[in-house]
């Protein structure tokens, strides 16, 4: 198959690939998954103080799978999902403990 070279910008996405090639299987996923986490805005989370969180932080962790449930659980195409994350994050309180308290405000 022989195509030829395209100039315009809009059949092309970020990294210069052309969009309606349809052979984007010679990428590896994670590459196409990233470019699209940076691509969508993130909102800041009001989970994290005022200060920046380290992996050495206790609540680093915690704080991470808690911002990553609660995105699953306020994206209504992961429906289906919804009862294994309520059951994770219970899972995570009870880990936690009375921890777990700063943590609530972001799910009531």
């Amino acid at each position: 198959v022989n195509r030829e070279k395209r100039n315009d910008s809009a059949s092309c996405d970020v990294v210069g690939r052309h969009l309606d090639d349809g052979n984007d299987d010679s990428e590896p996923a994670h590459l196409y998954m990233y470019e699209q986490y940076a691509m969508t805005a993130q909102p800041v989370s009001k989970l994290l103080s005022t200060r920046r969180l380290t992996p050495s932080d206790d609540d680093f962790y915690p704080t991470v799978v808690v911002q990553a449930l609660t995105r699953i659980l306020k994206d209504s195409s992961l429906v289906v999902h919804h009862g294994m994350v309520m059951q994770a994050i219970m899972y995570v309180f009870n880990a936690l403990g009375l921890r777990c308290v700063p943590f609530l405000r972001s799910l009531v």
